[in-house]
C-alpha cells in the first residue's frame, strides 16, 4: 500500500520546485491540480495532516526565500506532454513509495 497519494505529490513537486528556485525570484507553475492551486493559492480547507504539512512547507520556504509563484491551471489529460510526463512521475513515486510524507 503507498504511503502517498497523487495529490501530496503534486504538492510536493511545487516544495521541490519552491526549494531548488533562487531567493527573492518569480515562479511560473503550470499544473493541472485544481486543489493545488486552492490550498496554496485561496486557502481552501485541508482535512488531511499530511496534505497541511505540505502546504505549510511551501509558505515556509517561499516566504523565507521571498519567492513569488504564478500559477497557471493547465486542462488535464488533454494530452500535454510535459503534464503527461509530471502526471506520470507524480503516480509512480505515489505508487511506489518513493517519497514517504509523513501524515
Amino acid at each position: 500500500m503507498p504511503n502517498t497519494t497523487n495529490n501530496q505529490m503534486e504538492l510536493y513537486a511545487i516544495l521541490r520546485m519552491v526549494e531548488d528556485a533562487e531567493s527573492e525570484s518569480t515562479i511560473e507553475c503550470h499544473t493541472d491540480s485544481k486543489l493545488a492551486i486552492g490550498w496554496l493559492c485561496h486557502n481552501w480547507a485541508r482535512n488531511q495532516p499530511a496534505i497541511d504539512a505540505i502546504v505549510q512547507a511551501i509558505n515556509v520556504a517561499q516566504t523565507t526565500k521571498q519567492i513569488h509563484i504564478n500559477f497557471h491551471k493547465v486542462k488535464g489529460h488533454a494530452n500535454c506532454q510535459g503534464n503527461n510526463l509530471v502526471d506520470y512521475l507524480a503516480q509512480q513515486a505515489s505508487r511506489d513509495g518513493y517519497y514517504r510524507l509523513q501524515d
